[in-house]
């Protein structure tokens, strides 16, 4: 019963890695491209809204 669980685990997290991944990506490209610390946490602060309304992609 352990193992099923594990595995199923397992085949959760890497469907999400995928899911993610080129959210994820895009996200550290647009913080690399900020210089100035207040611009990076006005991004921080569009991506935390954009999080909380459920909007999958960034652009």
């Amino acid at each position: 019963m352990a193992k099923k669980s594990l595995i199923q685990r397992e085949k959760k997290r890497q469907k999400l890695e995928q899911k993610y991944h080129s959210i994820r990506r895009s996200s550290k490209k647009e913080t690399s491209k900020v210089t100035k610390v207040t611009t990076y946490l006005q991004y921080l602060k569009y991506l935390s809204i954009r999080h909380i309304e459920g909007v999958d992609t960034v652009t």
